[in-house]
């Protein structure tokens, strides 16, 4: 009996955990990751050189790095929780994340970083439906994922960039969708 109890409680849990209310799923901590064409991946902060970088990885391994929400409505600054990581961001307090400006340059695409003074975060973010956007200034901006070195090996990062003249994409990029995965250790469920 005492089994049967505990699989209707867990049950009765995480059916209340994917039954909460988007808004309040937003609120909460989620990790971050990317869908591309061929499924989704894992973003994880990692330090290369002076720069902390959104890297891609598997789900399988990592879930991608913690992080949550602070401001209003489409005034959202992305904060990146450290608490749990034991690599070289280990004791890393507060940082949010900065997309660079690339204006209306034709097959641009930078980097996105994380950076430590509040002053500093990137206000302009905005979420629906688990999908991260940023503030446009070019109708054609949008999120990718492109191939960059990092610690000196090739992997996927996240950049913000736009398309060439032509419509092709910039050198070694595809397209992305940045977003929320609620499938964290201890948090609520996708």
């Amino acid at each position: 009996m005492h089994t049967a109890n505990t699989l209707t409680l867990a049950l009765a849990t995480a059916s209340g955990a994917l039954a909460a209310p988007l808004a309040a799923r937003q609120a909460n901590e989620f990790s971050l990751a990317m869908a591309l064409g061929d499924g989704v991946v894992a973003l994880t902060a990692v330090l290369n050189g002076t720069d902390i970088v959104l890297e891609a990885g598997r789900l399988s391994v990592y879930p991608g790095q913690e992080a949550h929400f602070i401001g209003a409505d489409a005034y959202l600054a992305v904060i990146l929780d450290f608490t749990n990581n034991t690599g070289p961001l280990a004791g890393y307090t507060q940082y949010g994340l900065v997309v660079p400006d690339v204006g209306h340059v034709a097959g641009a695409a930078a980097t996105v970083t994380a950076v430590k003074d509040y002053d500093d975060f990137d206000f302009t973010f905005s979420v629906a439906d688990g999908v991260i956007s940023h503030k446009l200034t070019a109708t054609t901006n949008t999120w990718f994922a492109c191939e960059d070195t990092v610690n000196g090996e090739q992997n996927l990062v996240l950049k913000w960039g736009n398309s060439k003249q032509d419509g092709s994409l910039p050198d070694g990029c595809q397209p992305a969708t940045f977003i929320q995965n609620f499938n964290i250790p201890g948090g609520p469920s996708s």
